[in-house]
């Protein structure tokens, strides 16, 4: 069984990783957490629908969102929209943790609490800690796009020793 960790975390977080900003939103309903960046209009990615084909991105799950308007709904995107000017003219690039290895903790409640959905699947809730990393992730990428210094694909970037 997963330990309800979801409960403890905040809703939303933001920072920084050098020039670009992130933040973490939870999804209101099935409770998982996406990510995202955000770039300007000098950033060669800004405008992209879909950057590259989502095989030179190196992040969980793949890009998921690409948008000038701020992801999410409700109470989290008035929060982001009220707290941060950073973000404004910027281009969203996001990613989500609700995949097929991801643990969704709102999905057994939209299925009437069926609490086996997950019994037999190998799953795993990515935490608010582990999204920071991935959103240091992919800021590390679009700061080395713009030094046209792409990193290999395989490579592994420790974003907790910088």
């Amino acid at each position: 069984m997963i330990e309800p960790v979801w409960e403890d975390e905040p809703d939303y977080l933001e920072g920084s990783y050098g020039d670009v900003p992130w933040f973490i939103q939870r999804q209101p309903i099935l409770k998982h957490l996406c990510g995202y960046i955000v770039v300007n209009e000098h950033h060669p990615w800004y405008g992209q629908l879909f950057i590259y084909d989502g095989n030179d991105i190196i992040v969980h799950g793949g890009i998921t969102y690409t948008d000038d308007k701020l992801p999410g709904s409700g109470e989290v995107k008035e929060r982001a929209n009220t707290t941060s000017t950073k973000f404004a003219g910027g281009w969203f690039i996001g990613f989500d943790c609700s995949h097929a290895w991801d643990y969704v903790p709102g999905l057994d409640s939209l299925l009437h609490g069926d609490m086996h959905f997950y019994d037999n699947l190998d799953v795993e809730y990515r935490t608010i800690e582990y999204v920071r990393a991935q959103c240091e992730l992919l800021a590390q990428q679009a700061i080395a796009t713009l030094s046209s210094r792409m990193l290999p694909r395989g490579d592994v970037i420790d974003v907790e020793s910088t």
